[in-house]
């Protein structure tokens, strides 16, 4: 509630409120590819945790171990049960302000004043409007409190579903929520798993020789080399093999 919150809102903005209700589906992420594979014990335990009732959501681990992928497919798997799906890039305010206007600009919400402030109070206001929600802040960094703090004005009353990602641990004094430590993949390859042709394909290193073995053993779709070849496009395995 906005009035308890103390925030008082000009009568013009308060007449205005009904222009921020939604009657048609909105969402800034696309379909899944139907590439994804692995950690559905964590997508599970996403979906367990709304159910249990807790607001937020927060995934934390190391950079490039997949905390993004995840509340992606979460976010592409149960698009069905969502009227609203909005990603923020978290990274820092300046990002969140701008990931909002583009936000906003899609679901044709009129905004004069792109402060943070501004942004952070009618974005708050957009939600809380609404129903059957979920927002994605990808990449938050949370390790100090006035980190925690800055993050905790963007998000909405709790009538609708949040997901954060980023390097973080357990974080304290955020309301409500569940913490997952996203584990790093095995970096020991499984050997006899891959054959001499794979293996060369992995360019000899550990870690893209067990992402490829997992993929073979949790996947029908076993063209191998092109999910290798989506990894270098990527430039994920640029950033294995420098």
């Amino acid at each position: 509630d906005l009035k308890a919150a103390g925030i008082n809102l000009p009568e013009a903005a308060k007449n205005s409120r009904v222009d921020l209700m939604q009657t048609e589906s909105i969402s800034n992420v696309g379909e899944s590819d139907g590439l994804f594979v692995g950690r559905e014990n964590l997508l599970n335990a996403l979906e367990d945790g709304f159910k249990e009732g807790y607001h937020i959501q927060f995934i934390g681990g190391g950079n490039g171990w997949g905390k993004s992928r995840v509340a992606l497919e979460y976010a592409q798997r149960h698009a069905s049960e969502y009227k609203i799906i909005c990603w923020i890039n978290a990274s820092d305010e300046i990002y969140i302000t701008s990931s909002i206007v583009s936000f906003f600009n899609l679901a044709q919400v009129s905004y004069k004043d792109t402060s943070p402030s501004s942004m952070a109070e009618l974005f708050c206001r957009f939600f809380e409007e609404n129903r059957d929600w979920l927002i994605i802040f990808d990449n938050a960094d949370l390790k100090l409190s006035h980190q925690q703090t800055m993050l905790k004005k963007y998000m909405p009353s709790e009538e609708g579903h949040i997901i954060v990602t980023g390097n973080f641990s357990e974080t304290a004094g955020m309301g409500h929520h569940k913490y997952y430590l996203l584990e790093r993949l095995n970096e020991e390859p499984s050997g006899s798993s891959l054959s001499p042709e794979l293996s060369e394909l992995c360019w000899g290193q550990p870690l893209p020789m067990t992402l490829i073995s997992s993929y073979i053993r949790e996947s029908s779709w076993v063209v191998a080399g092109t999910y290798l070849h989506m990894l270098d496009e990527s430039g994920v395995g640029k950033e294995i093999c420098p």
